[in-house]
């Protein structure tokens, strides 16, 4: 990849309106316009329309045509992509089950009233970009389309294809994390027929020895989990304040210097999320409009954020922490953990242990990292003292957001136009966790779909999911994670976070496993975590 400029008010305005769209389908609409502000004006969009008629042709990671959401069994977007100046379907149409009875629609706005058809039979009409069907049978395939007119014409409609899921009593608290290592030896499986490696095993005997091993593993039952776990997830977040969140989480007026804002460096048209270098540049860029190779803070010629910036979406999904270390987490009781007592008071107060938990807390921390947005010191505030941090967020980030252009923003979120630091990492974080990507054919296999993997795959899971390779030591599960924090078995990158200077990482607190839950031997494994700086 190139070194490039990614301005955002001059991103194509479907680059990210489809990234926002393909994730969120809740029971209201949100405001008009998706936009991000660089400033304190939230009406300067980020992937404004700049006249170039684009609807959304640009693709980005986890957000075109062809990769939905996930949260169903076979969530298949075949949008027509029809011209919505001449009266036909919207474009981007995408459709996600809700559970096993509900499937939820959502295009993009552009204030027509639109009306809704399920296998030719209409069942309902809108003025929003949003649309709930409810009351269907679980783990059936429906096709709907949507359009400006009042015929059910295919050739006139927006259409998409969205199976419910397999039952409606799963509550979708459990995301599909394994704690138990459960493997064996390829061979020690009659339905592999005494292969000793998956190389060995005969064509038709694939499936019977990937079976086995799936139901080892209780794979079937942890997909269910994961689907249940995401559309739920979903299904709580307010639209308005998504929207909030999307337009403060593009916005550099959440750093000390306002030259760098969360999507510096978790930028969703980049690896869903990151920047594409090894080690991310915060503040005082060169060039703060570039992201990715090339961005440089002038001085330091090893980037000066400890780690890794990692991806954002899917970040939801996580139930037990967040950050390499898991410093933001949650007890087994469900309660909170992090290393502000301020954070963990406020987070609590405002959504207690739901599913923005984690998620809003860990929006707290990276705004008052020095090299990654801001150093409270420089405004004459002890960083020794935890209150210290909160009055820089208030007094400092918040009071950056002028009332004027935000206010009505967070008047259609909280009721009032007041504008603190506690909202602002609520919305944050709604806006993160409708990003959600789980749509993959080995899902789709483990639903039933014989065909949904090739040869070569179905050998690959086998490796993966047996002894002999090991992989499942650390990645079991749907979630192909015990979400622990486990040592790494190779020397630390950057500057890493020890107080010697050495360059070590221990993480997790230097602790032997993450809230009582054994750690594997290093040797064996590491974690890959979410939100990593």
């Amino acid at each position: 990849m190139n070194a490039q400029k990614l301005d955002l008010s001059e991103l194509p305005r479907g680059l990210l309106r489809l990234f926002f769209l393909s994730v969120f389908l809740v029971l209201s609409g949100c405001g008009s316009g998706l936009s991000g502000s660089d400033d304190d004006s939230p009406t300067d969009a980020v992937g404004s329309d700049d006249g170039s008629g684009s609807d959304g042709g640009t693709e980005t990671d986890g957000g075109d045509d062809s990769d939905t959401d996930g949260d169903t069994d076979t969530d298949t977007d075949t949008d027509t992509d029809t011209d919505t100046e001449q009266g036909s379907g919207p474009g981007e149409l995408i459709g996600n089950a809700y559970s096993g009875t509900a499937v939820g629609l959502v295009w993009e706005r552009d204030g027509e009233t639109y009306f809704i058809y399920r296998d030719g039979t209409k069942v309902g009409e809108t003025s929003n970009n949003f649309y709930v069907d409810q009351g269907l049978s679980v783990n059936t395939e429906y096709v709907f389309s949507v359009n400006a007119v009042d015929v059910a014409s295919e050739a006139e409609a927006s259409q998409v294809i969205v199976t419910t899921l397999v039952k409606d009593t799963n509550s979708g608290l459990n995301n599909g994390t394994e704690d138990e290592v459960l493997n064996e030896r390829i061979d020690s499986f009659s339905e592999c027929n005494n292969a000793l490696s998956a190389v060995d095993i005969l064509e038709d005997d694939l499936d019977n020895c990937l079976a086995a091993m799936l139901e080892l593993n209780r794979m079937v039952s942890h997909v269910e989990d994961i689907l249940a776990f995401a559309a739920r997830v979903r299904s709580e977040q307010d639209p308005a304040m998504v929207e909030l969140g999307m337009r403060l989480f593009h916005s550099k007026s959440l750093s000390a210097n306002e030259d760098a804002s969360c999507s510096s460096c978790h930028h969703p048209a980049v690896g869903c999320g990151g920047d594409d270098l090894s080690m991310p540049v915060g503040v005082d860029a060169v060039d703060i409009a570039l992201l990715g190779p090339g961005r440089s803070d002038g001085i330091n010629e090893i980037p000066i954020v400890p780690r890794n910036s990692q991806a954002i979406c899917n970040t939801s999904l996580w139930s037990r922490g967040l950050f390499w270390d898991n410093r933001v987490s949650m007890s087994p009781n469900g309660g909170l953990r992090t290393d502000s007592t301020d954070v963990t008071r406020n987070t609590n107060e405002a959504v207690d242990s739901g599913s923005l938990a984690l998620l809003m807390a860990q929006a707290h921390f990276p705004v008052t990292a020095p090299p990654e947005m801001g150093d409270i010191t420089q405004f004459g505030y002890d960083d020794t003292v935890d209150d210290n941090f909160t009055a820089y967020r208030e007094d400092i980030l918040a009071a950056n957001l002028d009332v004027e252009a935000w206010g009505p923003l967070f008047t259609s979120v909280f009721g009032d136009s007041e504008i603190n630091f506690s909202r602002i990492a609520q919305s944050m974080a709604a806006y993160e966790a409708v990003q959600i990507f789980i749509d993959n054919p080995f899902f789709e296999y483990v639903g039933g779909n014989s065909d949904a993997l090739s040869d070569e795959e179905k050998r690959g899971a086998i490796t993966f999911m047996s002894k002999d390779a090991g992989c499942t030591f650390c990645h079991m599960g749907a979630f192909f994670t015990k979400e622990t924090v486990m040592a790494a078995n190779y020397p630390q990158i950057g500057v890493g976070t020890d107080e010697d200077g050495s360059g070590a990482d221990l993480g997790g607190r230097g602790s032997p496993g993450f809230w009582g839950l054994p750690r594997p031997n290093p040797a064996e494994c590491c974690n890959h975590r979410p939100l990593g700086a």
